[in-house]
């Protein structure tokens, strides 16, 4: 799951990391023993590391991904260039000229 985050993702799970330990803190009262680990199982829904968190953010995922890939296929068309129509006449064969000399 680790390729799954983001930078933004470092401070919640270093929090998490943190309320781990101070689940596991023989040494702390029962009280925030207990708060700790209640903090530390909902990191562990939200960023998907149990089983059926990550079947729920499966499908977020896949959307993201889809509507990422249909955004770059959408500015892949803009930038594509679309062959100008030629002149016809007497037009056609100046610029012609033309473009043959800038080559």
């Amino acid at each position: 799951m680790a390729g799954e985050f983001v930078q933004a993702d470092r401070h919640p799970l270093y929090m998490a990391a943190a309320h781990l330990a101070q689940s596991l803190d023989a040494d702390a009262r029962s009280a925030d023993r207990l708060k700790s680990a209640q903090a530390w199982e909902a990191v562990l829904r939200n960023f998907g590391l149990q089983p059926s968190a990550r079947e729920s953010l499966r499908w977020s995922v896949l959307q993201a991904e889809q509507a990422e890939k249909r955004t770059r296929d959408l500015r892949a068309e803009k930038h594509t260039t679309k062959p100008v129509p030629k002149a016809a006449g007497v037009n056609a064969d100046i610029i012609a000229l033309y473009e043959a000399q800038g080559r």
